[in-house]
């Protein structure tokens, strides 16, 4: 049976199975995750992090786990094609499946352009604690201020070299390591993969950053740090 053969039950069929052989992309499941929703908001609540261990002298020393949620609202997104009964009876090419399968593939794709936005706009972002997702102000329990806003120099930021990049993921894992959770204890202590987003113009840069066995950098060539980091992998 063939396209011209479908009705409106059929193509939507077609979609369908184009949708289910469609994923989006791998990098969007490594720093997103995927909640079913059936209402026009979800709240979503977690507990602060559990207190630190400590010497049992006396009684014990109850904490109370801090209760945080971040209220989301769903919006609804469509893209639609339009196509009378002429175009399929004389489609002997199957260039509306074409179509159909690109549409399915947007689809999935559309959740890696949300996703790429929310980071793009981290810096001016408000999170569920007030503080852009992106900030040196991020406070857990009484233990300091958390920065996820970092800087690294690079003579042109917008194009920086694979030492560059290099020195700007060493920061950042350094940074990570030293997070620590409302009672006072290390956050990323089982830290062991990072996926390292940037810009199309910088690929070059962090591919040649987390690859290369050898790194140029002002004071000649040397070891690339990032390469057989033991315990860590990078993507």
């Amino acid at each position: 049976m063939g396209m011209a053969d479908l009705g409106s039950r059929g193509i939507i069929g077609r979609i369908f199975l184009a949708l289910e052989e469609t994923q989006p992309p791998e990098w969007v499941n490594a720093i997103g995750m995927s909640v079913t929703s059936d209402q026009d908001s979800e709240t979503y609540r977690w507990l602060a992090a559990l207190p630190a261990m400590r010497e049992w002298l006396g009684g014990r020393n109850v904490n109370r786990l801090e209760v945080h949620e971040q209220i989301i609202r769903n919006k609804r997104w469509e893209a639609s094609l339009q196509m009378s009964r002429e175009e399929l009876r004389r489609d002997k090419t199957d260039q509306i499946q074409l179509r159909i399968n690109e549409l399915a593939a947007r689809a999935s794709q559309h959740w890696a352009k949300l996703l790429t936005d929310l980071v793009e706009a981290g810096a001016t972002t408000a999170s569920y604690d007030g503080a852009n997702f992106f900030s040196n102000a991020h406070i857990e329990g009484e233990y300091g201020s958390q920065d996820n806003l970092l800087g690294a120099s690079a003579a042109t930021p917008a194009s920086p070299t694979a030492a560059e990049m290099e020195t700007a993921i060493f920061s950042a894992l350094e940074s990570m390591l030293q997070f620590k959770d409302a009672g006072g204890e290390p956050m990323n202590q089982s830290l062991s993969e990072l996926t390292i987003m940037v810009p199309v113009t910088m690929f070059g840069a962090a591919n040649r950053a987390l690859n290369d066995g050898e790194i140029t950098d002002g004071t000649g060539t040397r070891t690339n740090t990032l390469i057989n980091l033991g315990g860590f992998n990078f993507r």
